[in-house]
Formats: C-alpha cells, structure tokens, sequence
C-alpha cells in the first residue's frame, strides 16, 4: 500500500482507510482500538472492537454491556480518547471523541452469534468474581445489557515514523496543520 503520510491530505486519507477496514477485516490496526476514559476512580483504558464506522459524519460505534465500567465512565464524562497503531506503516492515530450511548436494535442482537450473546449476559455481571471461566460460559444473555456507543471524532491526531524523521499533523473543525512532534 502506497501512501502519502507527507502531505495532510494522504494522512487522512490513511487515517481513513484503517478507520474502514477495522470492522470489516479481523486483522486490520483499527480492528481493535484502545479506549481511554475517566471516570470517578480516575483513567480507565480498555480495548474494543471497532463495529462501524462513518466518514461522512465522523463517527465510530462499538458495543459494551449495560453494567461495563465504560457505561458509568461515559455517564460521568462523555470526552474520550482512542488510540490505533499501525506497526506496519508506523503510524499513531489519536482520536479525541465526545461519546453517546445507545439501545441497539434487534436486528443487531439478531446478527450476533451465541458465543458474542454471552458478553451480554446478567448473571454474572461483568467483573463479578466467579468459581471458574466456565460458570460465565453457563450465563444467559440478555439483549437489553447490549449497548452502542458512538463515538463522534472532535479531532485526529497522527504522528508518522519515517526513516526520514517524524510527521505529526492534527484534523480538526479549524482545519488541518502539521505540528512538531
């Protein structure tokens, strides 16, 4: 794949084109992505699953559990951070996003299969201590513990490591412009 990570409009453009490919391809660098949020214990950071996303309106969506720390992080404080690497490009990608959570519909529940079903389960809730992974393979899923966040990007940030040196560049509603690293 040739890019053009020396010009601002070919680093968005590969900003982009991982964004896309992360739900579609398993093995894609923004396939899974790190979330950062704070919350009353403070910073909290988790991987998710990247599960859409939407150029035109620049937004990302990704599924948790009613009971997960992230529903009571989101509530508390709705500005967050997400982090993609790309080994093979070398290239970082910071999002910072405003979050809003949502029921998901039941065609969505619907297209899941039984294993992702029990990530959604009431008994036990997530971070419950339990005997033994198994007890948690027993659980009963419930569609109503399923909930989509969105994420709506307020800005991109990259930082590019070239042989050359380092291309740093920030994406937001006042333009784009190339920073020091």
């Amino acid at each position: 794949m040739s890019e053009d990570f020396t010009s601002l409009d070919g680093t968005l453009e590969a900003v982009w084109t991982r964004l896309e490919s992360g739900p579609r391809d398993k093995t894609a660098p923004a396939n899974v992505i790190c979330l950062a949020t704070t919350g009353s214990i403070g910073a909290n950071a988790r991987m998710v699953v990247l599960r859409k996303t939407d150029r035109e309106n620049s937004t990302l969506q990704f599924f948790t559990h009613a009971a997960s720390g992230k529903i009571e992080d989101v509530e508390m404080n709705p500005d967050s951070e997400l982090l993609v690497w790309d080994q093979g490009s070398h290239l970082q990608v910071r999002l910072k996003a405003r979050l809003d959570i949502t029921e998901i519909d039941d065609a969505t529940w619907a297209a899941l299969g039984d294993g992702a079903k029990l990530n959604y389960a009431t008994d036990p809730l997530p971070g419950s201590t339990i005997s033994a992974p198994s007890v948690a393979w027993a659980a009963r899923p419930d569609h109503t513990q399923m909930k989509q966040i969105t994420a709506y990007i307020q800005s991109i940030e990259t930082l590019h490591i070239a042989p050359e040196g380092l291309y740093r560049a920030v994406f937001d509603n006042t333009g784009s412009r190339w920073i020091a690293p």
